[in-house]
């Protein structure tokens, strides 16, 4: 598994790894690439379960990644689509612009949902 972290502050990365290594007693490594942080988790059981419970589908993802069901309409959707953003898309606010890249369609179908629901 392979966790992209926009961020330059680490720490957040740390704390993941911290929680999993005295919760679950697995422990990954994180790597600094340009603006952002890589972080590697080889663990077969932790695959397993982020793929059944988030529907992350193994292997290539860039056309079938789309809003997990057990987010959808749920209070937590807005965290996923922040999570989004921090690596795929941009607001500018002066401009009234949303931008988001993806080669999933199902994605942006997802997200536009998402919007109309949440146009006040």
């Amino acid at each position: 598994m392979k966790l992209k972290r926009v961020e330059n502050d680490i720490l957040q990365t740390r704390l993941i790894n911290k929680l999993l290594k005295k919760n679950l007693k697995i422990e990954g490594r994180i790597k600094r690439k340009d603006n952002y942080y890589l972080y590697f988790l080889e663990n077969r059981l932790v695959c397993n379960f982020f793929s059944y419970l988030f529907d992350i589908p193994y292997g290539r993802k860039c056309e079938s990644i789309r809003l997990p069901k057990i987010l959808k309409d749920n209070k937590n959707e807005k965290y996923f689509w922040r999570g989004i953003f921090d690596t795929d898309g941009y607001i500018r606010k002066k401009l009234k612009m949303i931008s988001l890249k993806t080669h999933s369609n199902a994605l942006i179908k997802d997200f536009s949902s998402f919007c109309e629901k949440n146009n006040n």
